[in-house]
């Protein structure tokens, strides 16, 4: 059995509908994917840059200890030593500090990202149930409207066909009638225009 013509099409729109969905949704994921990377990239880096200010820090203080001990000073003594270790330790805390800032923002700009991402995914699920349903509402009416049409036809071609029964028989009992009058009348009995013997 061949397929309606507006059927195909409503298939073939629902083909390319699903087929736009899959193929958008495969890069979303991809999208999702990378920003997800990204986002424990930028974490990863700021605990190491974090490590990494420590660390110096720490050298640091640790070389002013040595050099305050070995040239035979009481380190705790020294206003120079105590000078030195408080810059150390207020550098390490600003440097910790817009480390923090700089990854919360980096993590806080891939979370947007993330969440935007993830609305137009929903959208597109969204548009896609709108879209398929709209087909199939579309392919609903147009199979009822037919049904209904065909029923119309069949009511038609019924009372086209009690027509042609009844004007048929209507002939034949026409033509019996006047063969039978035809009949019946005795010749002798018409007249043109004068009394009849």
């Amino acid at each position: 059995m061949a397929i309606d013509p507006i059927t195909g099409m409503l298939i073939m729109q629902g083909f390319q509908t699903t087929t736009n969905f899959i193929f958008t949704r495969k890069s979303q994921k991809q999208t999702l994917q990378k920003l997800n990377t990204n986002k424990l990239l930028a974490q990863l880096n700021g605990e190491t840059t974090a490590n990494q200010i420590n660390d110096i820090a720490d050298e640091t203080l640790a070389n002013n200890l040595t050099i305050a001990s070995t040239g035979g000073y009481a380190p705790m003594d020294s206003a120079s030593f105590e000078a030195i270790q408080e810059r150390v330790e207020t550098t390490r805390d600003k440097d910790i500090s817009m480390n923090k800032i700089s990854t919360n923002m980096a993590i806080n700009d891939i979370n947007n990202s993330l969440k935007n991402l993830k609305d137009q995914m929903l959208m597109s699920e969204l548009n896609l149930i709108t879209d398929l349903g709209s087909i199939y509402y579309s392919h609903n009416n147009y199979t009822k409207n037919k049904g209904v049409e065909q029923a119309y036809r069949n009511q038609q071609l019924e009372l086209l066909k009690e027509q042609t029964k009844v004007l048929k028989d209507m002939k034949k009992t026409s033509q019996m009638g006047y063969k039978k009058l035809m009949f019946r009348v005795n010749p002798s009995a018409v007249y043109w225009g004068g009394r009849p013997n």
